[in-house]
């Protein structure tokens, strides 16, 4: 890899570290969401040009399956990016640690 390409990954690790907290999650799921687009794009695109007979049952289950694997990523990625419930600490490991 030449030296240019270094440094612009590193700069976007150091563009991605400045951002709040509150638009990290939003960097991930728009990665997720162009990851899950272009697969079932690209896996309808191979089906398409394959010698299956069935091209029309098997692009729909490509694509049903981006689906279904993108709203599990959201669900999953969405209840870890705000917990309802969070870690509880006793008051007297409270204590033992702040020591």
């Amino acid at each position: 890899s030449s030296p240019l390409s270094s440094k612009k990954a590193a700069s976007f690790l150091g563009l991605l570290g400045r951002l709040s907290p509150n638009m990290a999650g939003g960097i991930g799921i728009l990665i997720a969401s162009l990851f899950f687009v272009s697969l079932g794009i690209g896996g309808h695109f191979f089906v398409k040009r394959s010698n299956f007979e069935d091209k029309g049952l098997l692009s729909m289950m490509v694509v049903m399956t981006c689906i279904c694997l993108y709203m599990f990523f959201m669900c999953t990625f969405l209840c870890q990016l705000n917990p309802l419930v969070g870690p509880e600490i006793e008051y007297k490991e409270f204590q033992f640690k702040r020591s």
